[in-house]
């Protein structure tokens, strides 16, 4: 009888057929339970080289799984971070917000062919440029205007100033008018005393 090289089981059960056997010689008895034992330890050495690879193996699935668990704790945790960084930004209050903008219907009749042709975030950027640029504009305005005040103001003093200055001159010159006068009767007294004293008649008489 030979022995099953498949079945461990079946080696098992030929070799205790083998031993109940009462009329089989001793040396037919010790070959086959030789080569029983023999495919045995074959058995044996065989499943141990796989328990060996399928612990390998199981090793290997749990370095992985744990690999695979590392990195989705990783993404759980980044996910938590983003989404609190995302709360952050959507509770921030932007100063834009506060900014007073042209409304959007005068937008749209300022700049034409952008409202509804973009989105609200794009929409938003070019309503900000665009207020940008007007303000500049208006404090180009402004400034333009302060000169043209000031020089204005400064034109109105020195007028101011000029005519203060010739009134205080007709003052004077009118100050010396009434004078002129009185002045030229003393000379033509003093006249008079000289041509009576020098017997001359006086010019300013005649």
């Amino acid at each position: 009888m030979a022995p099953n090289e498949e079945n461990p089981a079946l080696v098992v059960a030929a070799f205790d057929e083998l031993l109940n056997k009462e009329d089989v010689d001793i040396n037919t008895l010790t070959a086959y339970a030789t080569a029983l034992i023999s495919r045995l330890r074959s058995f044996s050495r065989e499943a141990v080289s796989r328990t060996t690879a399928q612990r390998a193996l199981m090793t290997e699935a749990r370095n992985t799984m744990d690999h695979a668990h590392l990195g989705l704790q990783n993404l759980l945790y980044e996910r938590r971070h983003l989404e609190r960084e995302i709360q952050k930004c959507r509770q921030f209050e932007f100063i834009y917000q506060d900014i007073p903008l042209y409304p959007l219907e005068e937008f749209a009749e300022l700049v034409p062919g952008v409202v509804g042709a973009i989105d609200n975030h794009e929409l938003m950027k070019k309503r900000l440029e665009f207020e940008n640029s007007e303000r500049a504009r208006l404090e180009d305005k402004k400034k333009a205007l302060i000169a043209e005040r000031d020089k204005l103001i400064k034109e109105k003093r020195e007028h101011r100033l000029r005519l203060e200055s010739e009134s205080r001159e007709e003052a004077e010159f009118a100050k010396v008018g009434d004078r002129f006068p009185m002045k030229a009767a003393a000379l033509d007294g003093i006249l008079a005393d000289l041509t009576l004293v020098s017997g001359t008649p006086n010019p300013s008489s005649s």
